[in-house]
Protein backbone atom coordinates (compact mmCIF):
# COMPACT_ATOMS: atom_id res chain seq x y z
CA UNK A 1 0.00 0.00 0.00
CA UNK A 2 2.87 2.38 0.75
CA UNK A 3 4.47 1.79 -2.61
CA UNK A 4 1.18 1.90 -4.52
CA UNK A 5 0.22 5.18 -2.88
CA UNK A 6 2.98 7.01 -4.74
CA UNK A 7 3.55 9.13 -1.63
CA UNK A 8 7.23 9.44 -0.70
CA UNK A 9 8.28 7.45 2.38
CA UNK A 10 9.21 10.55 4.38
CA UNK A 11 5.53 11.54 4.50
CA UNK A 12 4.63 8.40 6.45
CA UNK A 13 5.29 7.83 10.14
CA UNK A 14 5.77 4.11 10.61
CA UNK A 15 5.66 2.45 13.99
CA UNK A 16 5.81 -1.19 14.98
CA UNK A 17 6.59 -3.47 17.92
CA UNK A 18 8.82 -6.40 18.68
CA UNK A 19 6.67 -9.21 20.01
CA UNK A 20 7.16 -10.96 23.36
CA UNK A 21 8.55 -14.20 21.90
CA UNK A 22 11.41 -12.39 20.18
CA UNK A 23 12.14 -10.37 23.34
CA UNK A 24 12.27 -13.58 25.37
CA UNK A 25 14.42 -15.37 22.81
CA UNK A 26 17.16 -12.75 22.83
CA UNK A 27 18.90 -10.07 20.87
CA UNK A 28 19.30 -12.05 17.64
CA UNK A 29 15.56 -12.68 17.50
CA UNK A 30 14.81 -9.03 18.28
CA UNK A 31 17.02 -8.00 15.35
CA UNK A 32 15.45 -10.63 13.10
CA UNK A 33 11.98 -9.37 14.01
CA UNK A 34 12.87 -5.79 13.08
CA UNK A 35 14.59 -6.85 9.86
CA UNK A 36 11.58 -8.96 8.85
CA UNK A 37 9.20 -6.07 9.55
CA UNK A 38 11.36 -3.73 7.46
CA UNK A 39 11.38 -6.22 4.58
CA UNK A 40 7.65 -6.95 4.85
CA UNK A 41 6.76 -3.27 4.71
CA UNK A 42 9.41 -2.45 2.14
CA UNK A 43 11.13 0.37 3.98
CA UNK A 44 14.64 1.12 5.19
CA UNK A 45 13.63 2.41 8.63
CA UNK A 46 10.92 2.74 11.23
CA UNK A 47 10.15 6.08 12.79
CA UNK A 48 9.29 4.40 16.09
CA UNK A 49 9.76 0.86 17.33
CA UNK A 50 8.38 -0.43 20.65
CA UNK A 51 9.06 -3.35 22.93
CA UNK A 52 5.54 -4.74 23.22
CA UNK A 53 5.84 -5.98 26.79
CA UNK A 54 8.52 -5.86 29.50
CA UNK A 55 9.30 -9.58 29.41
CA UNK A 56 11.03 -10.35 32.71
CA UNK A 57 14.81 -10.90 32.49
CA UNK A 58 14.76 -10.08 28.78
CA UNK A 59 13.50 -6.56 28.09
CA UNK A 60 16.75 -4.75 28.87
CA UNK A 61 18.76 -6.74 26.34
CA UNK A 62 15.97 -6.39 23.80
CA UNK A 63 16.01 -2.62 24.25
CA UNK A 64 19.79 -2.55 23.85
CA UNK A 65 19.48 -4.42 20.56
CA UNK A 66 16.95 -1.83 19.42
CA UNK A 67 19.47 0.86 20.41
CA UNK A 68 21.98 -0.77 18.06
CA UNK A 69 19.38 -0.59 15.29
CA UNK A 70 18.94 3.12 16.06
CA UNK A 71 22.70 3.58 15.64
CA UNK A 72 22.46 1.78 12.29
CA UNK A 73 19.65 4.10 11.14
CA UNK A 74 17.03 1.35 10.90
CA UNK A 75 14.98 2.89 13.72
CA UNK A 76 14.62 6.62 14.46
CA UNK A 77 13.17 6.47 17.98
CA UNK A 78 12.32 3.84 20.57
CA UNK A 79 9.21 3.15 22.55
CA UNK A 80 8.12 0.86 25.31
CA UNK A 81 4.69 -0.60 25.93
CA UNK A 82 3.02 -1.66 29.14
CA UNK A 83 6.00 -0.68 31.31
CA UNK A 84 5.33 0.31 34.89
CA UNK A 85 7.54 2.58 37.00
CA UNK A 86 9.78 -0.22 38.30
CA UNK A 87 10.38 -1.68 34.85
CA UNK A 88 11.17 1.75 33.42
CA UNK A 89 13.59 2.46 36.25
CA UNK A 90 15.29 -0.91 35.75
CA UNK A 91 15.67 -0.09 32.07
CA UNK A 92 17.17 3.35 32.75
CA UNK A 93 19.48 1.97 35.47
CA UNK A 94 20.89 -0.54 32.97
CA UNK A 95 22.71 2.30 31.22
CA UNK A 96 20.66 2.73 28.07
CA UNK A 97 21.88 5.33 25.59
CA UNK A 98 18.55 6.10 23.88
CA UNK A 99 15.71 7.27 26.08
CA UNK A 100 12.28 5.86 25.27
CA UNK A 101 10.21 8.49 23.49
CA UNK A 102 6.87 6.94 24.41
CA UNK A 103 5.24 4.37 26.67
CA UNK A 104 2.02 2.89 25.33
CA UNK A 105 -0.29 1.41 27.94
CA UNK A 106 -3.99 1.13 28.66
CA UNK A 107 -5.63 4.44 29.43
CA UNK A 108 -9.35 4.85 29.03
CA UNK A 109 -12.38 6.46 30.59
CA UNK A 110 -12.76 3.25 32.59
CA UNK A 111 -9.07 2.76 33.41
CA UNK A 112 -7.58 6.18 33.96
CA UNK A 113 -4.22 6.06 35.74
CA UNK A 114 -3.15 9.65 36.41
CA UNK A 115 -0.20 8.68 38.63
CA UNK A 116 1.33 6.55 35.88
CA UNK A 117 0.58 9.13 33.19
CA UNK A 118 2.10 11.90 35.30
CA UNK A 119 5.18 9.84 36.17
CA UNK A 120 6.09 9.13 32.55
CA UNK A 121 5.34 12.66 31.44
CA UNK A 122 7.62 13.96 34.21
CA UNK A 123 10.40 11.81 32.76
CA UNK A 124 9.88 13.23 29.27
CA UNK A 125 8.25 10.02 28.02
CA UNK A 126 5.06 10.63 26.05
CA UNK A 127 2.08 8.46 26.91
CA UNK A 128 0.20 6.76 24.09
CA UNK A 129 -3.11 5.28 25.18
CA UNK A 130 -4.05 1.79 24.14
CA UNK A 131 -7.46 0.15 24.51
CA UNK A 132 -8.95 3.61 24.82
CA UNK A 133 -12.47 2.26 24.41
CA UNK A 134 -11.72 -1.16 25.90
CA UNK A 135 -11.73 -2.87 22.50
CA UNK A 136 -15.18 -1.42 21.79
CA UNK A 137 -16.68 -3.30 24.75
CA UNK A 138 -17.97 -0.11 26.32
CA UNK A 139 -19.41 1.77 23.38
CA UNK A 140 -22.89 1.45 24.84
CA UNK A 141 -21.99 3.23 28.09
CA UNK A 142 -24.01 6.44 28.30
CA UNK A 143 -21.06 8.85 28.62
CA UNK A 144 -19.23 7.26 25.68
CA UNK A 145 -22.37 7.06 23.55
CA UNK A 146 -23.13 10.71 24.32
CA UNK A 147 -19.66 11.84 23.22
CA UNK A 148 -19.84 9.69 20.10
CA UNK A 149 -23.16 11.26 19.15
CA UNK A 150 -21.94 14.78 19.96
CA UNK A 151 -18.83 14.44 17.76
CA UNK A 152 -20.39 12.19 15.12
Amino acid sequence: ALKRSGIPRQFFYLSSKVWNDAVKDGRADVRASVEKSLADIGTDYFDLFHIHWPVKNSFVEAFKELEDLVTEGKIKSLGISNFDVNEYEELVASGISVAPAVNQFEVSPLMYRPELVNYFQSKGVAVAASKTLNRAANLDRPAIAELAKKYS
